[in-house]
């Protein structure tokens, strides 16, 4: 609990989904730290408890995209918490950012797709090629 682990409240995945024009506000970060406090009322109202998402080191932890989450207090300085966020989505699908999107107008991102080279990288565990996603990512970076 010391280094400020995930946060997350069960249950609110099952929540209609919330936008910023929910709470009157306008699309962008600069309406944001006013959408977290309209998000911890909601909390309040709906009686949600938080738990936390104390995970040991290799372990993976997957969640619904509508679940509420973040980061707890960071309660020790000289300690860390590291982590890697993967975002899958369908080819062909409309990725957006639900921040600066508005209910007319969808604020679409187009991500760059790591193409799996895993045949042409080299990678071996004993004796067996292996698909390295750190790999692809560290090629997609570098080149």
């Amino acid at each position: 609990m010391e280094n400020g682990p995930l946060i997350y409240y069960p249950g609110s995945h099952k929540l209609r989904e919330y936008g910023m024009e929910d709470f009157s506000l306008k699309p962008g970060k600069e309406s944001y730290k006013k959408y977290e406090a309209e998000i911890q009322q909601l909390v309040k109202e709906e009686q949600l408890t938080p738990s936390y998402g104390t995970i040991k080191k290799g372990e993976a932890l997957i969640w619904h995209s509508n679940l509420l989450h973040g980061g707890s207090a960071l309660k020790d300085p000289s300690r860390s918490r590291h982590s890697q966020v993967t975002h899958y989505f369908f080819a062909g699908c409309k990725y957006f950012t639900p921040m600066d999107s508005a209910d007319k107008e969808m604020a679409l991102r187009f991500p760059d797709w790591i193409p799996d080279n895993s045949h042409t990288l080299g990678n071996t565990a004993f004796g067996k090629k292996i698909k390295s996603l750190s790999n692809r990512v560290k090629r997609r970076i570098y080149t």
